[in-house]
């Protein structure tokens, strides 16, 4: 075999071997984003579970109110990492509604819970 034929089979082999280190860098950056968005969908169950045994206190108040923007602060500084803008600005949009129910003592909004709609129900209004 003549040494330009083995630098071409040389060349062939090399874009291959790039090829499929394309493909198994998308592959991983796919399986990152389901794994986050796995532990998203785990995290709102686990809060729901809390909430259906109880394990939430009851606030009222200036007690709720802060307890509301504590919570904000926190999501706000996972917005970027955790978080899509979509998902941030319909829990943004839930806070700001709780907190002038709160005010008013009279709901303004429906809420899932008055809804008494179903975890799975609950759950796709945040993860959509």
């Amino acid at each position: 075999m003549s040494l330009s034929a083995k630098l071409e089979q040389l060349h062939e082999k090399k874009v291959k071997l790039e090829d499929e280190l394309q493909s198994i860098w998308k592959k991983e950056k796919a399986l990152k984003e389901e794994v986050k968005m796995l532990k998203e969908k785990r995290a709102v169950q686990e809060l729901e579970e809390r909430f259906l045994k109880g394990q939430f206190p009851i606030l009222s108040g200036e007690q709720a109110i802060e307890a509301i923007y504590d919570f904000m602060h926190d999501l706000k500084e996972k917005r970027n990492d955790e978080m899509t803008e979509k998902q941030m600005d319909a829990l943004t949009e839930l806070t700001d509604g709780l907190i002038l129910s709160i005010k008013t003592e009279k709901p303004q909004t429906k809420t899932p819970l008055q809804w008494n709609a179903s975890p799975a129900h609950i759950r796709s209004l945040y993860l959509s």
